[in-house]
Parts: C-alpha cells; structure tokens; sequence
C-alpha cells in the first residue's frame, strides 16, 4: 500500500511538472511543445485572440504514448504573438478530456476554434445519448477566463417533427459574465417540459489555469 501510494504521488509530481517546464515565450510553436508530445489533428488554430491585429496560436498536445498510457495529460497551450517569435499567455492539462472520455464515441475531443477573439474548446461523446461541451474563454486582464459555457445531452434514435437532437434534449447555456443561462428539457416523446431563460448572480470570472472540465 504504502509502494502504491508512493508510485501515485511520484506519477502525479511528473505530471504537473509537464507544464512548469514549458518555457514562457519562444521563436517557434516548436519550442513550446516538450518531449513526448504532439499536436493532434485539429489541434492548432490561429486567431487575434488579444486585439492586437496580430494571429495568435491556441494548441492542444497529446502525449505519443497516450495509447500505452491513459494517464499522461493533454495540454492546451495558448500563445500570443510577439516581435520576436510568441508568448505563453495560458496553460492547462484539465481543459482537455482524456482519451476515453467519450464513453462508446471515443475520444471526445472536437477540436478548437477561435472566433470574434474568443477561444472555444469543443467535446463530444455519447452513444445512443450524445452530448456535446462548449467552454469558451476570452483574453482579459493579462489572462484567459471562462465566459461561457454550453452543454446539450439529447437522445439520437429520435427526432421531433423531424429535428434529430431534439428527443429528450437537456440543453444548456451559460453567459458566466452576464449570469444570463438558458435551459430547454424535453422529454423522449418531444414534450416540451422547461424552457426559461434567467440570470443567476454573477461570481467572479475563472481563470484558465484554474479550469477543470470534469469539476
């Protein structure tokens, strides 16, 4: 018990250490990626994330060994454009869901996007009942911060008056700076069961760094 412990405490140090040794700012998106990971497909996408007119860089990384080892974390690396190459603006290895997180789907991860300066991190997974997460995170105060979220968990072998993803949907939309949130929920049979929108009292903003997408 006490080996077991110990080998957990030494695997969990190594992990968080992956993303202390990535350097603050470098020439290339090379030089941010350290040993033993890969950007995967869809895991690079360029966009001026800080208003500055420049093409900034946000990067998922996946250890080459991920199918031996389930483990390793996947990182989200985003870098801004400077003079002389980039700067590491954020950073995170819970951001990212694992490998097999997607339940019967697979690997859940769908990829980034940046749009109208926002940066969003797309999942998807499910079986007969998908699900689908949007996080979205805007560059403020010389960091990134979660200001939106989206969750839809519908039935697929249904459809109402012909819209697949309508049966027994449970949708919802969260604007976390406003605290506006919208919520449907619908039963297997279409029925239409909530649809309201409220505002929930507005907390403080979370950082990038500080986000877990299984909390």
């Amino acid at each position: 018990m006490i080996l077991l412990s110990l080998l957990f405490v030494l695997k969990t140090n190594a992990q968080d250490n992956i993303l202390e040794k990535i350097p603050s700012k470098g020439k290339t998106v090379k030089d941010f990626i350290p040993n033993g990971y890969q950007i995967p497909q869809n895991g690079l996408k360029e966009g001026d994330l800080n208003k500055d007119g420049a093409a900034d860089i946000a990067i998922a990384l996946f250890s080459k060994e991920e199918e031996k080892s389930v483990d390793d974390p996947r990182l989200l690396l985003v870098l801004l454009k400077a003079p002389d190459g980039y700067i590491l603006a954020g950073k995170s290895d819970k951001t990212i869901l694992c490998q097999g997180c997607g339940g019967v789907m697979g690997d859940p991860y769908a990829g980034i996007t940046i749009k109208n300066g926002i940066l969003q991190i797309n999942h998807y997974g499910g079986s007969a009942w998908k699900w689908t997460i949007e996080e979205k995170f805007r560059y403020q105060k010389s960091a990134f911060y979660l200001i939106g979220s989206t969750y839809d968990w519908y039935w697929v072998l249904g459809d109402c008056n012909g819209e697949i993803g309508h049966s027994g949907r449970r949708y919802k939309d969260i604007n976390w700076v406003t605290g506006e949130e919208e919520l449907i929920h619908r039963d297997e049979d279409c029925k239409l069961l909530k649809h309201i929108k409220h505002k929930n009292k507005i907390k403080p903003l979370i950082e990038l760094e500080a986000f877990s997408e299984n909390s």
